[in-house]
């Protein structure tokens, strides 16, 4: 079992709830921290792929 989209997860709902974020700038920088943790788990999947074959 790969640990890196279970901490990703966990970055990511630590970010939602406790990161600091421009307030009038919030969804939009929420969204990009979002979108870059979804891209490492889609490297970590594609890594992965790749070692079992």
């Amino acid at each position: 079992m790969n640990a890196f989209p279970p901490l990703l997860d966990r970055l990511q709902a630590l970010a939602t709830e406790h990161g600091r974020f421009d307030p009038d700038r919030r969804p939009e920088q929420l969204a990009d921290l979002v979108a870059v943790a979804d891209r490492a788990r889609a490297v970590c999947r594609d890594v992965l792929a790749v070692a079992e074959n």
